[in-house]
């Protein structure tokens, strides 16, 4: 359903309170201060992959005043669950005006992000903060509007903002266009995960990448004048495991078709690109304990899948050449029964069968989050 708010410019009139001296002269006294004033109405919002990009709701309100000086006033729209702590809202739009047209695609994504899920209709309040340019003051609107919303699941990894201050580097390149966006758009590229200790750029990344797909990392989601980093190879198929920080340097390509775990190290100029196969291994399973029992990984839908009979007992997931190849351990990849947290190894508990035949289905997200089925 798509539902697109059409609306007439309010025009907010500041009322100057003055007052009559002995000697006539007229002081202006500055008007009340007031927090911004939501006038948009409650509405029913449903997203589909129709409506991703077009807008779906637009917020409108009337101006706070701060009743001090002309400094400009900006506005953050924050979206939360009902009930939830202030802490708690995620800012979904910044702007200078008095309104902001939000996309399908940014209120399934928040919807998503704040734990609603996929198919099932429920509240998300907006809110709107005022502050002034050094936020020295900031006002909260005195009411939410509510918005009834009832995403759907994209297929798109929904990501948390990036911590304050925290490096960031992005994926561009052909392989874009299997994530919902637009291949080689600089704007659009795809969020790495941040794993260094805070003093290094250590990043990483779950991709699938076809045979000649070109990708590069770039420090930014910004076109391309604007860049800092751009880093690619300095001789054009090297693959050597180096990258330089250059505009002109040529694109990475793994070679083969298939699922990629990357690693890149800024602070050393250089990145691993290694092909995973995941395979369950257990008690329960053909090998045992002593070896994977290999999943097939289906590029078109981007997962791992496997219709196997097991024994009564017990497995987890695990790609073993992936550690070898980076020079750690055979499990340091692998999955067990908290399955929606990530790829590494965190010491999570095995998965409990019971013997039948099962249709089983890894799919791993572009930052590590994993989705297992079938168990």
């Amino acid at each position: 359903m798509k539902h697109l708010i059409k609306y007439i410019a309010i025009a907010i009139l500041a009322t100057v309170a003055f007052s009559c001296q002995e000697d006539d002269n007229i002081d202006f006294v500055s008007s009340l201060v007031t927090e911004p004033i939501i006038v948009s109405e409650d509405a029913l919002i449903a997203v589909t992959a129709d409506n991703l990009a077009d807008t779906a709701y637009t917020l409108i309100w009337e101006g706070a005043d701060f009743g001090e000086t002309p400094t400009p006033v900006f506005y953050e729209v924050l979206a939360g669950l009902p009930g939830a702590n202030d802490s708690e809202y995620e800012v979904i739009a910044e702007t200078s005006k008095v309104f902001a047209e939000i996309t399908g695609e940014t209120i399934n994504n928040t919807a998503l992000l704040l734990g609603i899920e996929p198919d099932v209709e429920a509240q998300l309040n907006l809110r709107v903060l005022a502050f002034l340019g050094a936020r020295t003051n900031t006002k909260v609107s005195a009411q939410d509007v509510t918005l009834s919303v009832i995403p759907f699941d994209s297929g798109v990894e929904v990501l948390p903002p990036p911590v304050e201050g925290q490096p960031e580097l992005f994926l561009v390149g052909a392989i874009q266009a299997y994530y919902g966006v637009n291949a080689w758009t600089p704007e659009e590229a795809l969020p790495m995960a941040y794993i260094g200790d805070g003093t290094t750029q250590l990043f990483e990344a779950y991709v699938k990448i076809g045979a000649e797909d070109g990708i590069k990392f770039i420090s930014a989601a910004a076109p391309w004048a604007d860049l800092e980093g751009n880093y690619g190879l300095e001789t054009a198929g090297e693959n050597n495991g180096e990258i330089t920080n250059n505009g002109g340097s040529s694109d990475i390509r793994a070679g083969v078709e298939g699922f990629y775990y990357v690693r890149v190290d800024i602070d050393a100029l250089t990145f691993e690109l290694v092909q995973m196969n995941w395979g369950i291994i257990g008690d329960s399973t053909p090998l045992g304990w002593d070896g994977e029992t290999a999943l097939i990984y289906n590029f078109e839908s981007n997962s791992f899948m496997l219709n196997q009979n097991l024994n009564d007992g017990e497995l987890k997931f695990r790609s073993s050449n992936t550690g070898q190849d980076l020079g750690g351990g055979d499990w340091d990849f692998n999955i067990g029964t908290d399955a929606s947290s990530t790829a590494k190894d965190i010491g999570d508990g095995n998965f409990p069968v019971v013997a039948g035949n099962y249709d089983i289905e890894l799919a791993i997200g572009i930052r590590g989050s994993t989705t297992v089925s079938g168990l």
